[in-house]
């Protein structure tokens, strides 16, 4: 059995291994950094846009 405290439920069933992407190639320059991108950063990151589409955001 697997340890279920080590894997989340979605991560367990995904049909192919998550590759992790390249690091950035340099500084980026945003006005908002949102860290996470659950449902939570997800929605944060799209109600700041509808408020202000000028705003550079970073998820």
């Amino acid at each position: 059995m697997r340890d279920y405290r080590s894997l989340s439920l979605w991560h367990d069933s995904l049909p192919e291994p998550i590759t992790p992407r390249p690091a950035l190639s340099g500084p980026l320059a945003v006005d908002v950094a949102i860290v996470g991108a659950g449902y939570t950063g997800l929605w944060t990151a799209y109600y700041l846009a509808k408020a202000d589409p000028h705003l550079r955001i970073a998820v």
